[in-house]
C-alpha cells in the first residue's frame, strides 16, 4: 500500500483560522499536513459543541481557501461523529471520528477520516475501513496513512466510491481500527451533505 505525500509539501499551506472560522493562507508557508488536519479538526470539535451529540441536529461544516497567487481553491466539508466512543488512559472521556471532504483545484475529491484523541494507525502496508451505508451491506475500503506517519489520520483509497454512498445516505456507521483498543464504530447522521 502506497502512503500519501503530505498534501501540502507542494505549496500553498492551507491552514483554517479558527478564530475566525475561515480558511486562510498561511504567510509562513510552512505547508505543513498537520496544520491543516488540526484546523479541520478544531471546526469539526466547534461543530461538535454545538450538536451535543444528537443527531437531530448534525450537520455538514464548510469551509473555502482561495490561494490567490497561485489561482487555486481548496474546498473542506467536515461532519463529526454522534457518539463518542470511550477509550482507556490517556484518551479519557473518549473520541470522535471526524469525516473529512476535501477539494483541491484541479484534483479529485479525497475522503479523509480522523480522530480527536487516540491513534488508528494506517502503516506502509495500509490498512481497512470499514463503512455501512443506511441500511445496505456493509463494505471495505482500504486506507493509506501520511507520509509523516501520523497516527490520527487515514486517507480511504477509493474516495468517490465512498462519496457517492455518502452522498445518497442519511446515516453511516465507519468502523476503525484503534491502537490497543479494537476495532471501534462511529455513527453519522449524513444527510444533507452539499458536495458538486
Amino acid at each position: 500500500m502506497k502512503r500519501r505525500r503530505d498534501p501540502l509539501a507542494e505549496g500553498g499551506g492551507d491552514r483554517i483560522d479558527v478564530a475566525t472560522s475561515k480558511v486562510g493562507q498561511n504567510p509562513s508557508h510552512a505547508n505543513n499536513w498537520e496544520t491543516d488536519v488540526g484546523a479541520m479538526q478544531k471546526i469539526v470539535a466547534l461543530v461538535g459543541l454545538a450538536c451535543f451529540s444528537v443527531s437531530v441536529f448534525a450537520k455538514w461544516e464548510y469551509s473555502e481557501n482561495e490561494d490567490k497567487m497561485r489561482g487555486t481553491k481548496v474546498k473542506y466539508a467536515a461532519l463529526a461523529s454522534d457518539n463518542l466512543v470511550p477509550l482507556d488512559f490517556p484518551y479519557k472521556p473518549g473520541t470522535r471520528l471526524n469525516i473529512m471532504i476535501r477539494k483541491k483545484s484541479g484534483a479529485k475529491d479525497e475522503v479523509i477520516l480522523q480522530v480527536d484523541k487516540g491513534q488508528i494507525p494506517c502503516g506502509y502496508s495500509g490498512c481497512k475501513v470499514s463503512a455501512k451505508f443506511d441500511e445496505g451491506q456493509v463494505q471495505t475500503y482500504a486506507g493509506a496513512g501520511t507520509d509523516s506517519g501520523r497516527s490520527d489520520v487515514i486517507f480511504v483509497e477509493a474516495s468517490a466510491k465512498f462519496l457517492k454512498a455518502l452522498k445518497s445516505s442519511k446515516k453511516v456507521i465507519v468502523e476503525v481500527q484503534f491502537f490497543q483498543s479494537g476495532r471501534q464504530q462511529f455513527e453519522f447522521d449524513s444527510s444533507g451533505l452539499e458536495w458538486k
